[in-house]
């Protein structure tokens, strides 16, 4: 060659993290873990262009998009969507499980993906874009996604992003898993009686868990372990919800009753949990009974909880009985609890009679302390099942050890046929100092101003201290403004 020559030299993707294989049509994204020209489950992938998938409606005689990856042939590698978008991927498998642009996935990582518009429907393990991401020996994550149009599933475990992410062995591991700024404005359906459901992910469970900065927005149809970000978080080790928010509505109607049902998790479950910075404005409605249902999470069984700094506004609606019903929480059960800087606003209306409801939180057992907090919704539970117990402004139940400070309920308390009402809480043995209550009161048997019924124990100081009620109380049986009934030898100073 002459000096002055200059050499123009392409070269093509390998599907190396440094070196990924371009996807640049539709015809690129079919040929991913073919093997055809390389592209095969384990390579990495870079979107380059936008792609339009309306043609998959008429394939595969109906059945649309057949998913990436299956149980034994897992997609492995990588796909970085580049910030371009696929639309109007259509996929109808209602009776396959696995099921999303990407049906199984091992260690993989999916970023910077945005599915617009897509109709998919599968039987089980349904998101948008993996039905199932198993953990083997690397960390996974799901980073700046979006995902709208409608994801639906006849079953159980579905998801905007994924149906569920789990450790390959069904043991608990190390590893973390990482969904962080994504976004899905999508309808999340189940048809048949959903379990575990989430506007995100279905289920997390198995790992570290960090869920960070996403956002919700949509109709979730659910009626076992619902939520707003994810239906489901468990770990042995740490679990971080935080900056998540969520918006729109959660429902479920029929005979079997709607359980743990929140508005950013159903349940989370493990050693060390830190919920902060959270907001849900979902309003969750329940056409049967219910059991477990929370503004912004409806169940939490953990050995450490930071919960700070978040709140919810959306209303809880419960057409029959309804048990642990709460405006921030539904049930909080474990050790070193601490719950500050946090409120809900939503109103609760129960039809059919209530065990254990509060503007804040329904239930809780075990060690806790909350501080700076509030509740100003409305609960409102105006007919009886029979054994109806337990309704305050703040809190339904909260026995164990530790303390409320700090905080108050300007709603009013409507129970009239059920015991144990109170403008601020129905039965409890903590430590009360520096609340309030002001809304009105009515119920049955043991109603109070502040505190329903105040259980003594020998275990601590337990008292009422520099704390007041000012609504109207008004009952049958054991009537104060300030507690309803009290213990002998229960503690009660500059209130």
């Amino acid at each position: 060659l002459e000096d002055s020559e200059v050499v123009s030299i392409t070269i093509e993707g390998e599907g190396l993290a440094g070196n990924p294989f371009e996807v640049t049509n539709y015809a690129d994204l079919k040929k991913i873990g073919t093997g055809v020209d390389g592209w095969g489950l384990d390579g990495h992938y870079l979107q380059t262009d936008d792609i339009d998938a309306s043609v998959s409606v008429s394939e595969n005689s109906g059945a649309g998009w057949e998913p990436i990856g299956t149980e034994e042939t897992p997609f492995t590698g990588a796909y970085d969507g580049g910030i371009y978008k696929i639309s109007n991927l259509y996929i109808e498998r209602p009776e396959q499980t696995f099921v999303g642009l990407f049906g199984v996935a091992e260690d993989a990582r999916f970023n910077y993906m945005t599915l617009e518009n897509v109709s998919i429907y599968g039987q089980a393990l349904v998101g948008g874009i993996v039905g199932q991401l198993k953990i083997a020996s690397e960390n996974v994550s799901m980073i700046a996604n979006e995902v709208s149009g409608s994801v639906t599933a006849m079953h159980t475990l579905t998801g905007g992003l994924a149906g569920q992410i789990v450790p390959n062995t069904g043991e608990p591991s190390p590893l973390l898993v990482e969904i962080r700024d994504n976004h899905v404005s999508a309808s999340i359906i189940t048809t048949n009686e959903g379990t575990l459901v989430g506007g995100l992910v279905g289920q997390i469970a198995g790992c570290e868990i960090l869920v960070g900065e996403n956002g919700y927005v949509g109709d979730i149809v659910g009626r076992y372990i619902v939520g707003g970000i994810v239906g489901q978080a468990a770990s042995s080790s740490q679990i971080v919800f935080r900056n998540n928010h969520s918006d729109g509505t959660i429902s479920y109607s029929g005979e079997s009753g709607g359980f743990m049902m929140g508005g950013i998790a159903g349940f989370l479950t493990g050693a060390d949990i830190n919920v902060t910075h959270n907001q849900s404005t979902m309003d969750i409605t329940v056409d049967s009974y219910a059991d477990r249902i929370g503004g912004l999470v409806a169940y939490i069984t953990p050995e450490q909880l930071n919960l700070s700094d978040s709140f919810a506004t959306g209303n809880i609606v419960v057409t029959e009985r309804g048990q642990m019903v709460g405006g921030l929480i539904g049930q909080a059960s474990g050790a070193g609890m601490t719950i500050s800087d946090s409120y809900a606003t939503g109103s609760i209306e129960i039809g059919g009679g209530t065990l254990y409801a509060g503007g804040f939180i329904g239930f809780s057992t075990g060690e806790i302390t909350i501080s700076q907090c509030y509740a100003a919704g409305n609960v409102n539970s105006p007919n009886s099942y029979g054994g109806d117990l337990f309704l305050g402004g703040f809190a339904g139940y909260i026995a164990g050890m530790g303390s409320l400070d700090q905080s108050y309920a300007i709603g009013d308390v409507n129970a009239p046929f059920a015991d144990q009402v109170g403008g601020l809480i129905g039965h409890t043995n903590l430590v009360v100092s520096n609340c309030y209550a002001q809304g009105d009161v009515s119920g049955d048997t043991q109603v109070g101003g502040l505190v329903a019924y105040y259980q003594y124990s020998e275990l601590e100081n337990y008292k009422i201290t520099n704390s007041y009620s000012s609504g109207a109380v008004s009952g049958n049986e054991e009537v104060g403004g300030l507690v309803g009934f009290a213990d002998p030898d229960t503690n009660v100073t500059n209130s």
